[in-house]
């Protein structure tokens, strides 16, 4: 076989390799971490184009470190229908509003709630936060997760602890489901969501040198053709 066959066809290789590396990425799979527990509302993250921010109360649009949160659950979807409380929340992290957004939740005993994110663009990078607590006590034992509904499963957190979980995902769709999963138990809440549109992370160095070997790859090819 000529050698420049033999270039072609590695570099159709390389090419392919690289492409299917992209678009595994882009998998709606959403990959869970533990921000913390409630502070103050430094705990809210503003870096990044704001798409969505709702919170369970009723008192109005609230501005939280820069973010507004709407009122009321508009993309929060659960089998029996939402019941809001307030009064959950025992702490002070100092911020008047935080406190009133951290006070209400949307609950229900149906398992599980679906929390549906919009306005998504296919391929972008997105950053959203959860808010589930709840102080009272004899119920801040409860336990629950997150999940993308493709088998990826934040940590458990207890209520009582008051734990904010972050998830960053590309968009594979306009739409993003979250379910909202009690753990031990059907009961679910659910306080706050905040989804921002974050810049795309540098590629990790195994993506770096396959660009670069096909781009050896095509020139080798292009030497080969000029001097056969």
């Amino acid at each position: 076989m000529p050698i420049h066959t033999n270039l072609k066809y590695l570099s159709l290789v390389i090419v392919f390799a690289i492409f299917t590396m992209i678009t595994n990425g882009r998998a709606a799979t959403i990959f869970w971490s533990v921000f913390g527990t409630v502070s103050s509302s430094d705990d809210v993250l503003n870096t990044g184009l704001l798409i969505q921010a709702e919170y369970a109360g009723g008192s109005g649009p609230l501005t939280i470190n820069g973010i507004t949160f709407q009122s009321g659950f508009t993309s929060y979807v659960t089998a029996d229908g939402v019941s809001t409380r307030e009064d959950v929340y025992n702490g002070d992290t100092g911020d008047a509003a935080y406190n009133i957004m951290l006070d209400h939740f949307a609950y229900d005993g149906t398992d599980p709630g679906v929390l549906i994110l919009n306005s998504l663009s296919i391929g972008s990078h997105y950053q959203v936060e959860l808010w589930s607590l709840d102080d009272r006590g004899g119920i801040d034992t409860r336990t629950e997760n997150f999940d993308d509904g493709a088998g990826d499963f934040s940590a458990t957190i207890t209520t009582g602890n008051n734990t904010i979980i972050v998830g960053t995902f590309i968009a594979d769709g306009t739409q993003q489901i979250i379910n909202v999963n009690g753990v031990g138990q059907t009961a679910h809440n659910l306080n706050a969501f905040e989804l921002m549109a974050v810049p795309e992370p540098a590629p990790e160095p195994s993506a770096w040198m396959l660009l670069a070997m096909g781009t050896i790859g095509l020139f080798a090819l292009r030497r080969s053709k000029t001097t056969v």
